[in-house]
């Protein structure tokens, strides 16, 4: 027997109350059954959300949550089932899934939609329901290493590093003329590395200090 689906207004009256923990289960519940090839419900199920979602923009977040879930749950099968089977294994419900986004991004006036997914769906989906190129992939994750790895967070103010810069000051207060100058500067180095001050400014400050 099959079960009874929520309702598009079940599920806009619970979006109206707040009651987001039951908004999430309805959307997983309708995601569910949407993306199931053998449920009898599957094209009622895509339909409750396409409806919902033309008239409740704000649904945004708890349903860029479900489908980030259920994309999530889907994809990590069907690798599952491809490392058994040693090749490429096609998913039913994956590519369900894809005609749900893609019938949801069809809706007007829904831009922070589009952008949130390509913020929180796998790359693989995104390319497959056409939110993104590979090419745009690629760039982004170049983007995203290089920040997270290359990037230096430079503190140019006194006040955003106060340790960083008192420790700068109290070393070139204390230099000496008959100290190796390869030291000086390996300590200088280590100063700027590790508390991660702007160069330019350290220069600022050495020579004030140095001519005062």
């Amino acid at each position: 027997m099959a079960s009874t689906l929520p309702s598009a207004k079940e599920l806009q009256d619970a979006v109206a109350s707040s009651k987001d923990t039951e908004v999430r289960k309805m959307l997983i519940d309708l995601l569910r059954t949407a993306t199931d090839t053998h449920a009898d419900q599957r094209e009622e199920a895509a339909q409750i959300l396409a409806d919902t979602w033309k008239d409740c923009a704000e649904l945004e977040d708890n349903l860029v949550d479900a489908l980030w879930l259920q994309g999530s749950t889907l994809t990590s099968a069907q690798e599952e089932a491809k490392n058994e089977d040693g090749g490429e294994t096609s998913n039913p419900a994956v590519d369900a899934l894809i005609e749900v986004i893609k019938t949801l991004v069809e809706v007007p006036d829904r831009e922070s939609f589009h952008a949130k997914l390509q913020s929180n769906l796998l790359p693989s989906l995104l390319e497959s329901a056409g939110l993104a190129s590979e090419d745009d992939l690629l760039k982004r994750l170049r983007i995203h290493n290089t920040q997270v790895n290359y990037k230096q967070q430079k503190y140019n103010l006194l006040q955003e590093e106060t340790e960083g810069y008192s420790k700068l000051l109290h070393f070139l207060s204390g230099l000496k003329q008959d100290e190796e100058e390869d030291s000086q500067l390996q300590r200088l180095n280590q100063l700027v590395g590790t508390f991660e001050l702007d160069p330019n400014r350290v220069m600022d400050l050495s020579i004030d200090v140095l001519e005062s």
